[in-house]
């Protein structure tokens, strides 16, 4: 009996732990209130995300230990510690984080946030409005799937697949 009790224990620390441990891959594409498009792709785990243009002439952020890298898409060599202006990407992290239980809408000093949600309770669309910026991020082909570590080195990029 007394075995059944710790194995019970260790198979529910064992699922409370899994469904903590978010892993994801998305897709995503700004649209800006000037008409402008950028696409991209994002990758989260745990508390570190990439998030990833597609545009050479733009960039790569890389969020890990509360610390911002902005990365050149052209030359992954260059490599800037970013410390203003980070709220909104910080906050998007947070929000991805949160699943399964994502808000409607955030609101942060001078941010405010919409989510609109998916079939399965992820994010399908941010709407981000500031007196910085205006724009509306759709959120596409999420997997939930393993990822491994070396996708969140801010020196050495390696390119996703």
């Amino acid at each position: 009996m007394k075995t059944k009790v710790i194995f019970f224990l260790f198979l529910i620390s064992f699922v409370f732990k899994v469904t903590l441990a978010l892993e994801v891959k998305c897709n995503f594409e700004e649209v800006y209130s000037t008409g402008d498009v950028q696409n991209g792709i994002f990758l989260v785990k745990d508390k570190k995300m990439r998030y990833q243009y597609f545009n050479n002439k733009l960039y790569t952020i890389i969020y890990k230990d509360n610390k911002f890298f902005l990365i050149h898409n052209h030359d992954n060599k260059i490599v800037q510690k970013v410390e203003k202006n980070t709220e909104v990407m910080k906050l998007f992290s947070e929000i991805v984080r949160s699943y399964p239980k994502i808000e409607d809408s955030y609101i942060k000093e001078n941010t405010k946030i919409l989510v609109e949600k998916s079939f399965n309770n992820f994010i399908k669309r941010v709407s981000v409005q500031s007196s910085q910026t205006n724009v509306s991020i759709n959120i596409m082909n999420c997997k939930f799937s393993s990822i491994d570590d070396r996708y969140f080195n801010h020196f050495d990029l390696v390119s996703i697949n």
